[in-house]
């Protein structure tokens, strides 16, 4: 396969496809290398090749019992480092990005807008105080069904086979 290109910033995009998914986790590992404290770095490096692990087994067309021991064993190990990963990043200090500020902005003016008040852009909204310009403190969660239903993979693939024979699409 190859690598297509993907945006310079990753934390900016949004409506990810699967190829999308792919690729930056092919090319995230020399990213991140040395960029967070020694103990984190290699922590969030051997996260990172564990999920590219984890989605190439997800991935496979053909499964035999041995993958999916192996494919058993990933989740797990994944699970457990995603626990550990929370516990290690939730003391951190972390904000949302400006593009959730932003949007969370533009809806704090259309719920204004709904009340009644005359507020036609965000700087007016902050000079009236009716937004802040603080960006809120965001903490990681697992409590998501992206996390929840990685759980249920094998179980699925036992059910219905690989994830490229069928589709959820409503048709």
């Amino acid at each position: 396969g190859t690598i297509r290109h993907f945006n310079n910033n990753v934390s900016n995009l949004k409506n990810f496809v699967v190829h999308d998914y792919k690729d930056i986790l092919q090319c995230a590992i020399p990213c991140f290398k040395g960029l967070l404290p020694p103990k984190l770095d290699t922590f969030i490096l051997d996260l990172i090749f564990l999920f590219a692990c984890w989605h190439a087994y997800a991935k496979l067309q053909l499964h035999t019992e041995s993958s999916l021991s192996v494919f058993t064993c990933l989740t797990s190990q994944l699970g457990l480092l995603m626990q550990k990963f929370k516990q290690e990043v939730n003391p951190l200090d972390t904000h949302e990005i400006q593009k959730e500020h932003d949007a969370r902005a533009c809806c704090e003016i259309n719920a204004s807008k709904k009340k009644g008040t005359t507020i036609k852009y965000v700087g007016q909204a902050v000079a009236k105080g009716k937004i802040s310009t603080a960006k809120l403190t965001k903490k990681f969660s697992l409590l998501t069904y992206k996390y929840h239903a990685m759980g249920d993979y094998l179980a699925m693939i036992h059910a219905f086979g690989t994830t490229d024979s069928y589709s959820t699409q409503l048709l």
